[in-house]
């Protein structure tokens, strides 16, 4: 699990995590990928005002050694993970989701379509259609219910070429269906789309070489990104009839809760709900997304590293809520168990999210083997439980998801799975 600490913390045998995030805008935490291994390296951390890090609890050998310590620093995600059981989606199951895939994959394509238009739309021309804007949304509020799972499973299978597209669809998606999940009306709930479609507009007005620079931003160009929540506001109040509610939320995405975010600085209740879970949706959508700087990171990571944000950027009460809505290991992620096997996320335990029921389907030798549904509440090896220690992509275990889903046959997902 990938874990926050203080840099004063670390020790020696401790392995420090990438967690994706901007080096620009987290200019305290330390976010190169590296093992310590001397005393010599944390007093480097030190010098440099590197004030936290990452680390992963499941690399190096000082967690191998110091089990207890492994265990506290765990705990907040655990208690989370097992608490309150009847939040949790439990309809979510990896048969069912095959069962509605190419429903889903075609209404996917339709909405992509309508975003691609319309930022092409507001491009050439500034301006907006509140009502097809509209129209959209209800349409997702609409298809919630019946396909909301299978579109999840769906959003993390597209290409990174598409990223300016598919990402402001996953937020104005994954909003509604969060929003759906914790109980919103239908006024909150188009606000949460119309916000999520809007959220990025101003980024119309960064240049590209900006946007698509696969190197550090240097402080000027870094600025000018940080300038497109206040490009989106302007763009939203030359409309006729957004309402403030969606101008409010697209302008304070990139607020923090405890303050140090941008572009006004705002912190705790100073900062709209509908901000707040735009925020974090925004920023699970990116970090599980490949984009042209950084490669996609799975599901569970992205969440621990949320998870270890709360009360700093995010709101804590929204990223509890947001671990149960997702799922500690999502439906149709590919997980490794301590017997060395790799199975697929079938469906969610909602007493314990650490111990979903899986599918394995590759023995320890990554060879495939016949299929066997197990239950890790109650699966053990002799005196040993089942349990998950880790987490692959589908490249990095050579799966084509496309095998488990025998339904999917669109040759646009195909081709991101081949």
């Amino acid at each position: 699990m990938i874990v926050k600490i203080y840099t004063k913390d670390l020790k020696p045998g401790m392995h420090i995590a990438n967690p994706g995030l901007s080096g620009e805008n987290n200019p305290h935490i330390f976010l190169a990928e590296t093992d310590i291994t001397s005393e010599s390296q944390i007093i480097a951390l030190h010098q440099k005002n590197y004030v936290e890090v990452f680390v992963d609890t499941e690399k190096g050998e000082y967690f191998q050694e110091n089990r207890q310590e492994k265990l506290r620093l765990e705990t907040p995600f655990t208690v989370v993970s097992t608490d309150n059981p009847y939040e949790v989606n439990t309809r979510s199951n990896f048969d069912d989701i095959g069962n509605i895939i190419n429903e889903a994959d075609q209404y996917y394509g339709e909405l992509l379509e309508y975003v691609r238009t319309f930022t092409q739309r507001l491009f050439e021309t500034r301006n907006i259609n509140l009502e097809d804007s509209q129209e959209f949304t209800r349409s997702i509020i609409s298809h919630a219910g019946s396909l909301g799972s299978a579109l999840v499973f769906l959003s993390k299978l597209q290409k990174y070429d598409e990223y300016s597209y598919t990402h402001n669809l996953n937020v104005a998606m994954f909003s509604i269906l969060f929003g759906q999940c914790i109980g919103l009306g239908q006024d909150n709930l188009m606000v949460l789309g119309l916000s999520g479609l809007f959220h990025d507009i101003g980024k119309i007005l960064i240049p590209e070489r900006i946007l698509k620079k696969p190197h550090k931003l240097s402080a000027a160009e870094y600025a000018e990104v940080k300038r497109h929540p206040i490009h989106s506001r302007d763009i939203l109040l030359k409309q006729k009839n957004i309402p403030q509610d969606v101008i409010r939320a697209v302008h304070e995405h990139h607020e923090h809760f405890a303050g140090g975010g941008y572009p006004q600085g705002l912190q705790y209740d100073q900062i709209s709900r509908a901000s707040s879970l735009i925020s974090i949706v925004d920023t699970f959508d990116a970090l599980t997304t490949d984009r042209c700087y950084s490669k996609a990171m799975h599901a569970h990571k992205a969440l621990s590293i949320i998870f270890n944000l709360r009360a700093s950027s995010f709101s804590p009460a929204l990223v509890d809520r947001f671990v149960k809505f997702i799922g500690v290991y999502p439906v149709g992620s590919i997980v490794v168990l301590n017997n060395g096997k790799r199975a697929v996320v079938i469906e969610q335990n909602p007493d314990n999210l650490l111990l979903p029921k899986v599918r394995v389907v590759l023995d320890k030798n990554n060879r495939y083997c016949k299929p066997k549904d197990i239950d890790l509440m109650t699966a053990g090896t002799g005196s040993l439980p089942l349990s998950i220690v880790g987490c692959m992509s589908y490249q990095e275990c050579r799966i084509n998801i496309a095998e488990f889903v025998p339904q999917l046959k669109s040759p646009r997902q195909q081709a991101v799975n081949a």
